[in-house]
């Protein structure tokens, strides 16, 4: 139920799915607040996000959003999408370089 009702939300706001939207879109519903924003760019710049990483990581923050029922992408949805990223990243991940560790 709670996949659907996301997909539900998704297509009222956008008429189409977070996955599919494009750049612009995706900025207008996917905003975060301004803690989620400052991790967002502290994240791209210590572990060195290309465009598209950055853009990725904002659907996939706003789909957890849209999981959680929040209307906003906040701090704890960017952090969950950023650590899902590094997770399954085929580098190695920053938690393996100190350098690279971001606050959370």
């Amino acid at each position: 139920a709670r996949v659907g009702n996301a997909r539900d939300a998704q297509l009222a706001r956008s008429g189409t799915t977070n996955a599919a939207i494009d750049d612009q879109g995706l900025n207008h519903v996917a905003k975060p607040d301004a803690e989620g924003a400052a991790l967002l760019s502290r994240a791209a710049e210590q572990l060195g996000f290309s465009a598209r990483s950055y853009m990725r990581i904002l659907k996939v923050a706003r789909t957890i959003a849209d999981l959680d029922g929040a209307s906003a992408v906040l701090r704890r949805h960017i952090a969950e999408a950023i650590s899902l990223r590094e997770r399954n990243s085929n580098r190695p991940m920053a938690a393996q370089n100190p350098a690279k560790r971001v606050a959370f």
